[in-house]
Formats: C-alpha cells, sequence, structure tokens
C-alpha cells in the first residue's frame, strides 16, 4: 500500500532525476570556480606549449579566445589566464636545468608532455568545456 501516492516506480523516476540534475547542474558560484581553474590551467599549458612545444604566440592567442568563449561562468577570465601562464614560470626553470643536466630525459619528457598538451587543447575545445 503507497501511503504517499507515490508508486515505487514514481519514486524510482524521481530519484534517478533529482540524482541527474544534481549532477550535471552546479550552482552558479561551482560554476564559476571551474571555470576559473580551467582558465588558469589552460595559461598554464599554453605557457609551456609556447617555450618547449614551438607553438607560435598567434596560435596561443587564437587557442586562448577561443577557449574563452566556452567558459561563459568564468569571471576575469584574462586574470586567471595569466596567474597560470606566470605560474608555470618554476616548470620552465626545471625543465631548462634538466635540458642541461640530461638532455635524454629532457627530449623524451618534452616530447611526451607536448603531445599531450596537444591532445589536451583540442579536447577541451571540442567538448566545449
Amino acid at each position: 500500500m503507497e501511503r504517499h501516492g507515490y508508486s515505487s516506480r514514481g519514486r524510482s523516476r524521481l530519484v534517478a532525476t533529482l540524482a541527474f540534475c544534481a549532477f550535471f547542474t552546479a550552482p552558479a558560484g561551482a560554476r564559476e570556480g571551474i571555470d576559473n581553474a580551467n582558465a588558469k590551467a589552460a595559461g598554464q599549458r599554453a605557457h609551456f606549449a609556447h617555450e618547449f612545444c614551438g607553438v607560435s604566440a598567434e596560435r596561443i592567442e587564437n587557442y586562448r579566445l577561443k577557449f574563452k568563449a566556452t567558459l561563459r561562468a568564468s569571471t576575469d577570465f584574462d586574470v586567471w589566464w595569466k596567474r597560470g601562464w606566470h605560474s608555470e614560470v618554476a616548470q620552465t626553470t626545471q625543465l631548462r636545468a634538466m635540458q642541461a643536466g640530461n638532455p635524454k630525459e629532457y627530449a623524451a619528457r618534452v616530447r611526451s608532455d607536448c603531445a599531450r598538451l596537444k591532445w589536451q587543447a583540442n579536447n577541451a575545445l571540442r567538448k566545449g568545456n
């Protein structure tokens, strides 16, 4: 006997719908934080790609503009991008030291990281983040 007027099938649908909504819709503030973090990470990856993968400044700028359009909830996209870009300086210094001390490991690491970054950049634009 159903006390609340809902069948077990109806309750299951309701629970599934609520779970779907909770999982796939983030509050505005949460989405903003995610998009800001993605902008910072993209700035880091772009700096690395420019320094080590031979990606031109023009291509970086084109990517930045396309990526910015996908992050609608990001507040101050350019500020977060720049923070990411500048935070990559420490990694750049470490890799330059590796280049001098262990050129084979440096070459393998850069080759692998450049391939991964290319995939990440293409994937980020394809998903519309």
